[in-house]
């Protein structure tokens, strides 16, 4: 008992002193009193760190004009889930790495006790921590000031800790934000108007990543919803920001996502991945994008590209990762304005460039480098209209240069396609990685049309024409600059490997064969100027030469599938040469005699 009496006497002091406030560093200080707001602040107002803790009794709205400053090491505390803090006017939020000032529920407990802050105005929030809200922090509104975050913490929110409407995208700054345990660590980009599908930027978005941010998630409904960066508008990616979205991006304006090697940026669907909706990346004819280090990944397109414009569409280092079907569509006259360095296709349904002929004659804008990339199968021509409408022809005007790399491969849809070049083809492969040029299903003759020279020109060197209705055919192509073929391939047509109506054609050490017509067939039609030069004329189902014209073809030291030379108006048994056809002397064997194809130009008497 003694005991006892003695310990309460001891302790009773200490009682006194807590209940009037308490210890801190070794001194009594007055235990703070709960001050309750709510309603309206109409004129500047501070919230200071002596009347620490504020408690929202209400939703408490700061007017336009109006400034409300929160001291270091102020506690905000919020008892009801449908109260928050309207901020029109503007809040500044400044703490310290040693005072920092909280935003949480009246007891500090977990998630959805409080309903967040909402700025339509302008905020400033440093060295802040925001806590267990249904989401922390919302922004709306395209005429509001800047909302920066810097040195501050989102942690264990329940939907979403940042949530911004499209319009008030480009007020948000942010600058080591620490997200941990929300439900996500994301920010969500939100519908301007809940009757408004597309979701429009209304200035310059520039997206960062953030410790413990997984990404920005646009949250539109799908199909019929749509992120739009209108003209005028720079909607920037930095590197390591993840961006997810089942949406589709319309670009008007600019695309700007730059990742590095070690901080790649990540344009993403849904979270989970997979899920192929409908996130993919339109650029339009008055937008421009710049890509690098960056991974386009799991909707049912990568890119689209539309417009004649002179803007460029630039992919550098970029990985196109399990897009569906097709992970570049890009409109014909768009085509030039694509340009590839080392972009990886990979785990597509197709891994292939569509270039969209539209269902007519499509003509590309400028002049075009088809180039070759990892992973990358072929260009695919196609018609994307109704089957019903007249065969597409993709065309090269007059004054356009159309230039095909090593390796390329070129197909042609199913509509009777066509390649009609009125201005210069240029397709130089090499021994190792030549060009072809065949159809989409590349199975059998007469699936495309083939390509017609007309009044253009055309350059082919270990290049390879094949399934085509006549592989090619020349037509009023000038004697100056005649079609070439150089150690090229013209085989497997449905009717001629070569069809010429007039105009110049040179062929040296090229193969024409397995054709069901003729290897080569000169209509009687026009002054054409045609060589055949060390080359075969094998394996066709009619004659290895036609020349129905006046004309002399010139098809000296070429093959013609037996060492007695050609039949027809030839001696031997070989492939039939037929009219005026000057074929002696011929080789008597497969082999090609490599000369360039100028010794045999008119300019220049063979001897």
């Amino acid at each position: 008992m003694k005991h006892s009496t003695l310990l309460i006497a001891l302790l009773l002091p200490f009682a006194l002193l807590f209940s009037l406030g308490q210890v801190v560093n070794g001194r009594v200080q007055a235990k703070p009193q709960l001050i309750n707001v709510g309603g309206t602040i109409s004129t500047d107002t501070t919230w200071t760190a002596d009347n620490s803790p504020y408690v929202l009794t209400d939703t408490i709205t700061v007017q336009t004009g109006v400034t409300l400053t929160i001291e270091a090491g102020v506690v905000v505390q919020t008892p009801d889930t449908g109260d928050y803090l309207d901020v029109q006017g503007h809040l500044e939020a400044v703490g310290t790495a040693v005072n920092p000032i909280l935003f949480t529920s009246i007891d500090d407990l977990p998630a959805n006790n409080w309903s967040g802050i909402s700025v339509s105005g302008s905020a400033n929030f440093e060295q802040v921590t925001m806590r267990y809200a249904y989401t922390a922090l919302f922004l709306s509104g395209g005429g509001g000031g800047v909302v920066s975050l810097t040195d501050s913490t989102m942690e264990e929110n329940l939907v979403y800790p940042i949530v911004v409407n499209t319009d008030a995208l480009h007020r948000l700054t942010m600058n080591n934000i620490t997200f941990s345990n929300n439900v996500p660590d994301r920010v969500g980009i939100n519908k301007s108007h809940n009757l408004v599908d597309n979701l429009t930027l209304a200035g310059n978005v520039l997206l960062t990543p953030q410790p413990g941010l997984e990404g920005y998630e646009d949250l539109g409904n799908g199909s019929t919803s749509q992120l739009i960066v209108p003209q005028g508008i720079t909607l920037t990616f930095v590197a390591g920001t993840t961006f997810m979205s089942d949406s589709a991006v319309i670009v008007d304006g600019q695309m700007i996502a730059n990742g590095t090697a070690l901080e790649p940026v990540i344009l993403d669907d849904r979270p989970g991945g997979g899920n192929f909706m409908f996130n993919y990346f339109v650029v339009g004819g008055t937008g421009s994008a710049s890509i690098s280090h960056t991974i386009i990944r799991d909707g049912p397109l990568g890119l689209g590209i539309g417009g004649q414009s002179d803007l460029p569409i630039i992919l550098q280092d970029v990985v196109l990762d399990n897009v569906g079907e097709f992970p570049i569509l890009v409109e014909a006259p768009s085509l030039h304005r694509l340009q590839m360095t080392n972009v990886t296709f990979q785990n597509s349904t197709y891994n292939r460039v569509v270039v969209d002929t539209d269902g007519g004659q499509a003509a590309i804008a400028a002049d075009v480098t088809l180039t070759t990339q990892p992973g990358l199968e072929w260009y695919e021509f196609a018609d994307g209209s109704d089957p019903q409408t007249l065969p597409a022809e993709f065309v090269v005007p007059d004054g356009i240069t159309l230039t095909v790399e090593p390796s390329v491969e070129l197909r042609f849809g199913s509509g009777a396609e066509t390649m009609v070049v009125n201005g210069r083809l240029q397709a130089i492969g090499t021994p190792t990685s030549p060009i072809t040029f065949t159809s989409a299903a590349d199975s059998a003759p007469g699936q495309w049309e083939g390509i017609v020279v007309e009044n253009g020109s055309a350059h082919l060197e270990y290049t390879e024409v094949r399934y085509g209705t006549a592989n090619l055919t020349v037509n009023n192509t000038a004697v100056s600059t005649p079609v070439v073929l150089q150690n090229s391939q013209l085989r497997l047509a449905a009717m001629d490997g070569l069809l010429v109506l007039d105009g110049a054609v040179t062929a040296v050490c090229s193969h024409l064969s397995n054709n069901n017509g003729s290897g080569v067939f000169v209509l009687n039609s026009g002054q054409p100027v045609v060589k055949i030069l060390s080359s075969a004329l094998v394996g066709n189902g009619d004659a290895g030469l036609t020349n129905q014209n006046a004309s002399v073809v010139d098809a000296r030291y070429s093959w013609w599938g037996d060492a007695s030379g050609p039949a027809g108006i030839g001696p031997g048994t070989g492939a039939g040469a037929l009219g005026n056809v000057l074929f002696d002397p011929w080789l008597e064997e497969d082999v090609c005699t490599t000369m360039p194809y100028r010794l045999y130009l008119p300019a220049v008497t063979k001897t």
